[in-house]
């Protein structure tokens, strides 16, 4: 019975903690641009990051296929954050929250207190010797959650706050032609450099002949743990733009919005295997500039106006091709969902190519035929 209530526990604990980095990822791919690229200031001026990279040859970069280098972006004062807050402060800015803290504090103890904040003892057995209501409850989640989010982003001397941010967009790429090539012009380093590449293999080797001293390795684990975060994030930002840039080739071309083609963040998550919900944190607050100088927000690009851009597209062709005497009769709502898949790989209903087309006031092919 003690053995089960122990496993029990034990799981609760682990999927408790499963729940936290999942929140902590989250957190992560929301972080905004000037915050990002702060952070990723902060692992690559780390001495050891440099020792990894320079003397042992662990860490490299691999540039993306068709990035082109552009200059670099100046950040404006109300997007930098704050550098020299205390590494708490911000937790504790709050009187009414430093009470409450200090009465769990006082309940529990001061070990057990610490041992709560890194995750050794379930919120229940808090719940428990607090006698939290359920208000109390939310409170101390939030406040365990934010510090967890801190020890696993800000373990050096960076700190940010996310919530006197100013929201706006962050131009995070450009799509210009070279001749008759298309590319992406990062506005940021980080985008410019590509994704990291860690060597396991040397690493543990390196370790196993001792030029790899013990002590350093769960210091070196954890910068691991930061660049794969890194990675994450910008091959995520650099697989949405390697998806935009072929889907939408020709409206980059012509600049003309009738050209736009119909996706959604979930066809585009599906396409690069992550989950919608990464999609949109990545592309939050983020901008493209087009070959045309028009800067437009990347979620511009999701939005479902252009499935019925591409019904009144296919309408338009029709009509030209009756002139011609190049169309016999003009085309059914089925005849014009097969021609998208056909010529354009979006598969849209029957029946929301009907919505679209009485939407545009077009009336149906047999009315059409006078």
């Amino acid at each position: 019975m003690i053995q089960r209530l122990y496993l029990r526990q034990n799981l609760e604990q682990k999927m408790q903690l499963k729940l936290i980095g999942e929140i902590k990822v989250a957190e992560f791919l929301s972080l905004p641009e000037p915050y990002f690229e702060l952070y990723v200031k902060e692992v690559e001026s780390d001495p050891l990051f440099s020792v990894l990279k320079e003397k042992y040859r662990i860490v490299s970069y691999r540039k993306f296929y068709d990035v082109r280098v552009a200059k670099k972006v100046e950040l404006k004062d109300e997007a930098v954050p704050e550098e020299n807050l205390g590494e708490m402060e911000k937790f504790f800015s709050d009187p009414s929250l430093m009470k409450f803290l200090t009465k769990v504090g006082n309940a529990i103890g001061e070990e057990d207190f610490r041992k709560v904040l890194y995750g050794k003892i379930s919120l229940e057995e808090v719940k428990k010797k607090c006698d939290f209501s359920s208000r109390e409850m939310e409170i101390f989640k939030e406040f365990l959650n934010n510090f967890q989010l801190h020890q696993i982003i800000n373990s050096s001397s960076f700190s940010f706050s996310v919530s006197p941010f100013k929201p706006r967009l962050f131009l995070v790429a450009s799509f210009v032609w070279e001749k008759d090539e298309l590319f992406i012009q990062p506005t940021g380093e980080y985008l410019a450099k590509g994704r990291y590449q860690i060597n396991y293999k040397r690493f543990e080797e390196l370790v196993e002949k001792g030029k790899i001293k013990k002590e350093e390795v769960s210091r070196i684990e954890g910068i691991f743990k930061k660049i794969e975060m890194i990675n994450r994030r910008t091959t995520c930002i650099y697989k949405v733009l390697e998806y935009l840039k072929k889907l939408q080739f020709n409206f980059f071309k012509s600049g003309n919005p009738i050209d736009l083609l119909p996706s959604t963040q979930s066809e585009v998550a599906r396409r690069i295997g992550v989950h919608p919900s990464t999609v949109n944190r990545c592309i939050s607050n983020k901008s493209i500039l087009t070959p045309q100088g028009e800067e437009k927000p990347i979620g511009f690009f999701f939005s479902p106006r252009w499935a019925k851009n591409l019904v009144k597209k296919v309408i338009l062709e029709e009509k030209e091709k009756l002139e011609k005497n190049l169309l016999s009769s003009p085309l059914t709502d089925k005849l014009i969902q097969e021609k998208i898949i056909e010529d354009y790989g979006i598969h849209l209903s029957r029946r929301t190519v009907c919505k679209y087309r009485k939407a545009l006031r077009i009336p149906a092919s047999y009315k059409r035929c006078r």
